[in-house]
Formats: C-alpha cells, sequence, structure tokens
C-alpha cells in the first residue's frame, strides 16, 4: 500500500501506544506511568536520572525506574530499533508538547521528517517547553 506523499520504497512504521498500562488507566495522573509506576519517558540512557527536579514537570510521585532501560516496555522498542534500520525516528509525545527528533543532538533527517510531520499535524516542532529538566528521554 502506498500513502499519500510517502514514496513507495520507504517503510514507515507506527507504534501507537508504547504505555499500555497508563493507557489503560487513562489519561490521567494515574495514566503517566506504567505498572510499576515507571515513567517511561524518563526510563532510556540519556541522562538518566533516578530523581529529577519537579520544576515544570507532570506532578506527582513517579520513578524513573531502578536504572536506564529498567522497564519492559522500554526494553521492548530498544530491541525493536536495533533489530531494524532506521534513517529517521519521532516521538510524537501524547501530552501535546510536540514532536522530538530522534537523536542526541538530533540527527538531520529526523529534523527533517519533524518538520514535515509538524506541517501536517496539530503537534508542533520544535516542541512547546515548559521548564522541565528533560532527563532519560527517548533520544
Amino acid at each position: 500500500m502506498t500513502i499519500a506523499g510517502i514514496p513507495g520504497s520507504v517503510t514507515l512504521y507506527v507504534l501507537r501506544d508504547l504505555n499500555p498500562d497508563g493507557e489503560a488507566r487513562g489519561h490521567t495522573s494515574a495514566g503517566r506511568a506504567n505498572a510499576n509506576n515507571v515513567d517511561l519517558n524518563r526510563n532510556w540512557d540519556a541522562n538518566w536520572q533516578k530523581t529529577w527536579p519537579k520544576t515544570g514537570c507532570w506532578p506527582g510521585p513517579i520513578s524513573s525506574g531502578t536504572g536506564p532501560s529498567s522497564e519492559p516496555e522500554t526494553q521492548a522498542l530498544m530491541a525493536f530499533i536495533l533489530a531494524h534500520h532506521f534513517d529517521a525516528i519521532l516521538n510524537y509525545h501524547s501530552a501535546a508538547l510536540g514532536i522530538f527528533p530522534g537523536g542526541l543532538p538530533p540527527d538531520d533527517n529526523s529534523l527533517g521528517l519533524a518538520e514535515a510531520v509538524a506541517a501536517v499535524t496539530d503537534y508542533p516542532y520544535p516542541p512547546i517547553t515548559n521548564g522541565c529538566l528533560v532527563t532519560g528521554g527517548f533520544t
């Protein structure tokens, strides 16, 4: 199947929900974490910290895990990424802060994809900043 605007030679993976535990609890503070009360947005190895300043961040008692990639959801996505070749990757963030391109710093292909997706959706690139220190982020 060819989707308008996406060349037939391109494989596009869309992973709709990476926190099924949180999704089951709903779009509230209870839905922020997985079944282990871990914020999966803070469970990656990029600048991982056990705790972080809460200024501008999602409120409430929540953990970043026992270490980077300690959670099964993070491990599953990491295995998927390592099993495939990607020219670009995005985190289309459900909190409507926007689109986060892959890479640290973001790579050119991911930046271009972020700009293209932002141009046709309601999610902004660059993402909205609210003063929250991003730790353990998926990059």
